[in-house]
């Protein structure tokens, strides 16, 4: 993200809502995390190989993901990444049938985690998140989402009030995002 759209982004944020949202605090890597994370892959071919070599990438894996952390930029070599359609369903000679699959560097998976886990623990801490969001949080689920919906809605209808509901399908809603916008320009 260019610095002019962080700007603005800020702006946004400290105009719109009453408390301004406390700066996130990029701390240092360790071993144990690089560790942790490099074991909660997944043992695919490229994965399996950088479970084995481990130990000797922990050193300048630690390095290098501090030294991003601490300057905010992620290495150039490691944004790159292979593209891959995967069908999803129905007739496979539709375009639309296809979804697209980013095959990323292993690194760069390492580095996502440590920076998922850092805003993760941000968010929560901050209690930036509302409750109803409930995708990509430990302990959430749609499970959860639907009992507390079916579950307002018996209380409703338990004391005679009126229920009523408006759903959007977003199946394909980034089908709908232009290009131009999802790359940023």
């Amino acid at each position: 993200m260019k610095f002019y759209q962080v700007q603005t982004l800020q702006k946004y944020l400290d105009h719109n809502f009453e408390y301004p949202f406390p700066t996130i605090k990029w701390h240092h890597t360790s071993t144990n995390e690089i560790n942790r994370i490099i074991k909660s892959f997944k043992p695919t071919n490229p994965l399996k190989m950088l479970k084995i070599t481990a130990s000797f990438l922990i050193s300048p894996l630690i390095y290098t993901c501090s030294n991003a952390l601490s300057l905010g930029s992620f290495p150039v070599r490691l944004k790159y990444s292979i593209v891959q359609p995967t069908f999803k369903n129905g007739d496979r000679s539709l375009i639309s049938k296809y979804r697209p699959i980013f095959l990323q560097p292993s690194f760069s998976k390492i580095f996502g985690k440590l920076i998922y886990a850092r805003l993760y623990d941000h968010l929560n801490q901050h209690n930036i998140l509302t409750p109803e969001k409930y995708g990509f949080r430990a302990k959430s689920s749609t499970e959860k989402a639907s009992y507390k919906l079916f579950h307002a809605i018996i209380l409703a209808m338990n004391s005679k009030n009126t229920v009523g509901g408006i759903f959007c399908d977003l199946q394909k809603a980034l089908d709908c995002v232009t290009h131009s916008i999802l790359l940023g320009q």
